[in-house]
């Protein structure tokens, strides 16, 4: 397995105004997408930013790099049985809007018997790892939390590379320090700030 692959959805207050109408995601607020890829270490393997937020997962993944590895053969091998079935690739997990890819592993929809219970069970808490990422990843750097202020889509790109490449150097630091995972604190409301842009830049 390479891990967890999910989308998340920053809002973007001061979208151009002529960009609006292809920003304006779901919600109804205009945002950006980060498709990523997190093991459960949370370290983050993968990271795609740059889309607006009117693009579903599907449409993400068809513009990301994540499968390049996979495609150009620079992956490790690997060889797995499951189920009677030799595997000579990695597999992602995902939910069920993604496409039902080889390299993607989905959940059960409707499980009925105990093994399909218990494997259902186990892939949608194994999947939870990438969500946990993109709490911490927001929980950790304050400007992924609320909505963004800025206005040049470049700038923004920077913001969110830099936010994941400290975050990955905590994990690492913590993975060699024998720390642990690190999870906030359990039943604690962690409040979105108000952020004001400051006059003086």
């Amino acid at each position: 397995m390479f891990g967890s692959v999910d989308c998340m959805y920053w809002e973007w207050k001061n979208c151009l105004v002529e960009w609006q109408s292809t920003h304006r995601g779901r919600s109804g607020k205009n945002t950006l997408v980060l498709e990523a890829v997190a093991s459960q270490d949370l370290w983050i393997w993968h990271a795609f930013f740059r889309m607006p937020g009117s693009y579903n997962d599907i449409n993400v993944l068809d513009h990301s790099s994540v499968f390049n590895g996979i495609i150009n053969g620079q992956l490790p091998p690997v060889n797995c049985v499951v189920n009677g079935h030799h595997y000579r690739m990695g597999y992602y997990l995902s939910d069920g809007i993604y496409p039902k890819w080889a390299t993607l592993m989905q959940t059960i929809p409707h499980p009925t018997t105990t093994k399909e219970k218990l494997f259902a069970q186990r892939q949608e808490a194994a999947r939870k790892d990438v969500e946990r990422a993109f709490g911490i990843l927001q929980i950790k750097w304050v400007i992924t939390q609320g909505p963004v202020h800025y206005w040049e889509k470049d700038g923004l790109r920077l913001i969110m590379k830099t936010c994941i490449i400290f975050h990955n150097m905590i994990i690492e630091d913590e993975r060699h320090a024998n720390v642990g995972r690190w999870t906030p604190p359990p039943e604690d409301a962690i409040p979105i700030p108000t952020l004001n842009r400051c006059p003086s830049f």
